[in-house]
């Protein structure tokens, strides 16, 4: 959802899509950030006990095909339809829960609607990932410090694979890996909607992470072994006909 790098850890939160540079402010408070703040705990406990072989904990949606819902027939070849917005707005809001790390407080109302961290606004966008501060992206319209720039299916990659519109993977805790199990249908609905967002002028602190080329932040080493679920029904599961 830059979507700039999210992340959640710690008393400190931030839900930010990996843009890799600036960041916003938000409140995470709903049962989706809680789930991404238990996460980042996990990426924490395991940052401290596997650094340096693992540098860090990667957030943002990744790979899973599947098929489109039925009403989600817009973009990627014209504009998206009302329904795949309203599709869009039901996932970011009721399942995603982008607002608990990015801001709005669930409100798309609200004047700072996923905008960011923000010290003022949305204080709770940022968290500490082993000894790395990550903080919530601005993935508003705003072309100067939100995701205004990126093309639809930069917001598609990111959510599907994880990474930037410059091919860096977003920073945790965006929950990537969980989404990336998503159809495309859904993804592209999510893309529509987010691109209907106004913008919003927040500049947010560029995340950290482990050093990468040109000293800039590089989570690639923990998104090497990921798998996808496994068929239906696994060991766990009892097979529904």
């Amino acid at each position: 959802m830059p979507l700039p790098g999210y992340l959640h850890g710690g008393t400190e939160k931030s839900c930010t899509p990996g843009t890799g540079g600036k960041q916003a402010e938000g409140k995470p408070d709903s049962l989706p950030c809680r789930n991404a703040m238990k996460r980042n705990t996990f990426l924490y406990a395991t940052l401290m006990s596997a650094v340096p072989a693992l540098l860090g904990v990667v957030g943002l949606w990744g790979c899973g095909g599947g098929s489109n819902n039925a009403n989600t027939t817009g973009l990627p070849s014209g504009r998206a339809t009302r329904a795949q917005v309203l599709q869009g707005r039901y996932l970011v809001t009721a399942v995603g829960d982008c607002t608990g790390c990015h801001g709005g407080h669930n409100n798309p109302g609200d004047p700072n609607w996923l905008a960011g961290y923000s010290t003022t606004n949305n204080p709770t966008g940022t968290f500490q990932i082993g000894p790395f501060k990550t903080n919530a992206a601005n993935i508003t319209q705003d072309k100067a410090t939100g995701i205004g720039n990126w093309t639809s299916q930069d917001i598609f990659n990111a959510l599907r694979n994880g990474k930037d519109p410059e091919g860096k993977f977003l920073c945790p805790p965006m929950p990537w890996t969980t989404f990336r199990n998503m159809t495309d249908g859904d993804i592209w609905s999510i893309v529509a909607y987010l691109q209907t967002v106004k913008p919003v002028t927040n500049a947010v602190t560029p995340p950290q992470g482990p050093p990468g080329a040109g000293g800039l932040p590089d989570w690639s080493s923990a998104y090497t072994n990921l798998q996808p679920p496994p068929a239906y029904p696994a060991g766990n599961e009892n097979n529904v006909p």
